[in-house]
This record gives structure tokens, sequence and C-alpha cells, in this order.
């Protein structure tokens, strides 16, 4: 990168580079259900999966701005919203949840004493659809949000949207 780091903080705003950070989450989670349907091995079906649910967490946290993350974080606060807008997250909290006891740490509760204590989840396609459908519905919020700021973000917010909701959209033709 040429030029003075004034330079590029005046064409690259933080805010800039922030939303471009949830708009690669949003991105990904609008295509990886149909890349899980698609993918060749069990392998890369799992880490379609396992991206997914990363995505949701950092989508979750972003969006339901939680009282209680760090000064190191950033979230959809920082941009002026204040809630989810009536919008039922229960879902998305308990995935959110999920994604951080199971994903990233062996917790005791994936191998229980009784094996019927295990908790299993519905990770389908269609599942999976309805949890990003659910994201994909406050960010259509925040971005309403941005627009009614008349925030610089709200256009680049809006087209990854798009992009998201679009690669939702489009089912998997497995062959």
């Amino acid at each position: 990168m040429t030029g003075s780091r004034e330079f590029w903080d005046r064409t690259l705003p933080v805010e800039s580079r922030q939303i471009a950070h949830v708009c690669h989450s949003l991105r990904m989670l609008g295509s990886l259900p149909s890349e899980r349907e698609l993918a060749t091995s069990e392998a890369l079906s799992h880490a379609a999966l396992e991206s997914w649910l990363v995505h949701v967490r950092l989508l979750a946290e972003f969006f339901l701005v939680k009282p209680a993350r760090t000064r190191k974080d950033f979230s959809a606060r920082d941009f002026g919203w204040e809630g989810t807008s009536g919008i039922d997250t229960h879902e998305l909290v308990r995935f959110c949840e999920l994604a951080s006891r199971h994903l990233v740490h062996f917790s005791r509760e994936r191998a229980p004493d009784d094996i019927f204590e295990l908790d299993a989840e519905d990770v389908g396609y269609a599942a999976l659809v309805v949890v990003s459908e659910k994201l994909l519905q406050l960010a259509r919020a925040f971005v309403a949000e941005l627009e009614t700021r008349e925030s610089p973000m709200a256009p680049q917010m809006r087209d990854c949207l798009e992009i998201a909701s679009t690669a939702l959209t489009n089912q998997p033709q497995v062959q």
C-alpha cells in the first residue's frame, strides 16, 4: 500500500472498514448453506457448517448489541442502532450460545455422562436458511436505520445485504 497513513484513514475510514467485515459475514451467511449442500466431501460439509456458525455468532453479537461487549469490539450500536426493531431473536441467541460453547470449546456438553442427554441440532439446509433469514431480517432493519440517519455506510450495507439475500434464495442444485 502506498500513501500516508492519514491518506488511507481518510480514504477508508474505520466505519467503512468495520462495515466491510459485517458485509463479509453477511455474504458468508447467505452462501454457506448452499456451499454445505454442494460440498464434495464430509470434511468440506463440516467446514461450511462450522464457518456458518462462526458468522451467525459474529452477526448475532453485532446486531443484538450485547451490553457486556468489550471496548475492543464494535457493534451496531456504534452506528446508532439501539435494538432489534421488535424482531424475535431467541433462536439467534440460542445459536450464538451454541457456537460459543461448542464450536470453539471442548465443552463437557459435547460428551455428557449420559449419551441420551446429548442435544441434537437440526443443521440441515432448511434449518440453516431459517436462521440466516432471521439475521438478514435484522440486517434489513439495521440498513433501514442507517438510511433514516443518512449514514454514508447505508449504500455499502444495502449492496452486501442484496448479495447475501440473493445467495440465500438461490437453492443449491445438487448433481
